[in-house]
């Protein structure tokens, strides 16, 4: 009985945690916005030989914002979609590894 009220009591705790303010929304989103375009900048820069030594969740990640860095490009696409990731994924490991993921990333994209 007493286990029972203390996984209760923690899991009032957790659901009271989870709940914010939600006051901080609009800044909330204007500084993600700008962290997206501070990241994706710094993205550009990296080759495929570098993007192959990254875990798969931060491929995923890097192929996003260079997408969402680039709307004029990749408006017609899903930059989330697995098609699209898988696009991305083989253009890179035929790329020379000198060649930066932001061009495959573009390539992806206007490919459609």
């Amino acid at each position: 009985m007493r286990g029972r009220a203390l996984c209760v009591a923690a899991v009032a705790v957790l659901c009271l945690a989870a709940c914010g303010n939600d006051s901080d929304s609009e800044t909330s989103s204007a500084a993600t916005a700008e962290n997206t375009t501070q990241a994706a900048t710094g993205d550009a820069a990296i080759t495929a030989k570098e993007f192959g030594k990254l875990s798969i969740p931060d491929e995923l990640g890097l192929i996003e914002r260079l997408a969402d860095a680039n709307p004029d490009a990749c408006s017609g696409v899903n930059p989330r979609s697995e098609p699209f990731h898988q696009a991305v994924f083989i253009n890179a490991a035929q790329a020379r590894p000198d060649t930066l993921i932001s061009d495959l990333v573009g390539e992806a994209c206007e490919a459609g």
